[in-house]
């Protein structure tokens, strides 16, 4: 009897993978492993992995990888293995049925490997599922399978649902946070539970019967739908062929119209780019023509400006010149008019003289007829006074000559000295203009210095401003900080209260199925 017991203590060990345990979920260590077999799944499997390149090649693309060979990369750059599909609980164990069109072969052929992104190598064994399985209090956990049969890749590799979630059809929706579901993952507990066909080949089971029933998830199997999860009968492969050819036709057919709207719209952006490299040069040219025409209108403002200015300028040059000669003319012709007045006054003279003198010669020559010897004592007289007459003439001319070279010397003098006026004044008005440029600089001088000033201060403002809006956003941030917090507590707790309401569900489950192991023993016994 005690041989007995302790069989069906085995018996019943190697029913069930592990036991639910209360307490804080354990580091990952390996459960006992259970080894069971199974009934071979119905139809064929793939013969050889050249299969898998037309029926997969719509979906993504094949490459040569230096480790691992020919594998396949699907086309979505974020993709994730064993994430869009649902589980079935079938005699084979859990199978994967994809949503995917390329289901059928990834997750039931081959491994998953990690190379930045996902990378399918193909293989012709079977299994309703390629992943390896945890088990976190309640919650499964499922990643691929690499290569050397071990998980590969990076921690969000790992998906996962409450036991209760498990076999939902939208179990999409079910699934659990990556963040939580990271956090936890390293303290799950591997499933091994391992099945075994008569022909000798082997894969993972996923849970067992015994586990689902123990969260109370009625694990009933389900016929393995073979199509979908990579198993054929003639049939059916016959029709997968038609249908290979008819997506390779599709496929061919649609890369042609492919390249035809490639190529149309190849040569509508080429239309559509010389269209718009024609209107960028027709809008440069028209942008340069009105910057042309306003340089030229801005030109001639200037230059109509500088002539205005040089006019004026000139014009009152030119007056002032003018008036400058006017004055000189008019005194160089009032010095005329002196000098004329005094040489016709001293020709007047002169004739006057020469009229007295030939008054003079006539009565002197009537006299001269009277009396021959006082003749030429008054002719040598008159002689005399003659000569006397001359000097004195010769004298006046020569002082006339005089006064009119001192007049011109101080005609010369005066001229040199309004010369040296208009010199002056030219001087003094273009320091006036010089005085009154820097002026003008130093008063852009002092703009430009109230604005540099009036740009600190604004710039001190704004830092000031910005040191006080940082200030509120960190005061805000804080707050939001004490408010996670505070919600994160929160949420510990109720986790707490949580795990302890299940820990009691569970020893209370655990104590009714000791209770009826321990009945089942003595009725047996």
């Amino acid at each position: 009897m005690r041989w007995l017991t302790a069989a069906l203590l085995g018996a019943s060990a190697a029913c069930t993978p592990f036991v639910v345990a209360s307490g804080p979920p354990p580091a990952v260590v390996a459960s006992v492993e259970v080894d069971v077999e199974v009934s071979a799944p119905a139809g064929d499997a793939v013969a050889s992995v050249d299969e898998f390149r037309d029926a997969l090649a719509p979906y993504g693309t094949w490459l040569d990888d230096p480790e691992l060979g020919a594998v396949f990369e699907p086309g979505a750059p974020d993709f994730q293995p064993y994430a869009n599909g649902r589980w079935l609980s079938t005699e084979q164990g859990f199978a994967w049925v994809s949503d995917e069109p390329f289901g059928w072969a990834c997750y039931h052929y081959g491994r998953w490997a990690w190379r930045g992104r996902w990378r399918w190598v193909p293989d012709t064994q079977w299994a309703p599922a390629w992943v390896e399985w945890r088990e976190l209090d309640g919650v499964v956990a499922w990643a691929p399978l690499g290569p050397d049969g071990r998980g590969d890749g990076p921690t969000h590799r790992w998906q996962g649902a409450y036991a209760r979630d498990l076999l939902t059809a939208d179990l999409r929706s079910r699934r659990l946070g990556l963040d939580w579901l990271t956090a936890r993952i390293d303290h799950g507990r591997r499933f091994e539970h391992r099945g075994h066909t008569r022909d000798g080949r082997r894969w993972q089971l996923g849970p067992s019967d015994e586990w689902m029933h123990a969260w109370g998830v009625d694990g009933r199997h389900v016929p393995l739908p073979g199509r979908e999860v990579g198993r054929f009968d003639r049939d059916h492969r016959r029709e997968l062929d038609e249908q290979r050819a008819a997506d390779r036709r599709r496929a061919e057919e649609e890369a042609r119209a492919q390249q035809a709207r490639d190529e149309e719209a190849r040569r509508r952006a080429e239309h559509d780019r010389n269209d718009r490299e024609a209107q960028r040069l027709r809008d440069d040219a028209a942008r340069q023509a009105r910057e042309a025409q306003v340089l030229d209108e801005q030109r001639r403002r200037e230059a109509q400006l500088e002539a205005d200015r040089r006019a004026r300028e000139e014009a009152a040059r030119r007056a002032r010149e003018a008036q400058v000669l006017d004055e000189q003319r008019r005194r160089d012709a009032q010095l005329e008019a002196d000098r004329r007045a005094r040489e016709e006054a001293a020709r007047k003279a002169r004739e006057d003289q020469i009229a007295a003198e030939q008054k003079q010669r006539e009565e002197q020559k009537a006299r001269d007829a009277q009396a021959e010897a006082d003749q030429k004592q008054r002719a040598e007289a008159a002689r005399k006074a003659r000569e006397a007459q001359i000097a004195a003439e010769q004298k006046q001319r020569e002082e006339q000559k005089a006064r009119d070279a001192q007049a011109e010397a101080d005609r010369r003098a005066r001229a040199e000295a309004a010369r040296k006026a208009r010199e002056a004044q030219i001087a003094a008005e273009q320091k006036q203009r010089d005085e009154q440029k820097q002026r003008d600089e130093q008063k852009q001088r002092d703009e430009q210095k109230q604005r540099d000033e009036q740009k600190q201060r604004a710039e001190a403002a704004r830092k000031a401003r910005e040191a006080q809006i940082a200030a509120e956003q960190k005061q805000r941030d804080e707050q939001k900080q004490r408010d996670e917090q505070k919600a994160r507590d929160a949420q510990k707790q109720r986790d707490e209260q949580k795990q302890r309401d299940e820990q009691k569900q569970r020893d209370e489950q655990k104590q009714r199925d000791e209770q009826k192991q321990h009945d089942h023993r003595t009725r047996d016994h």
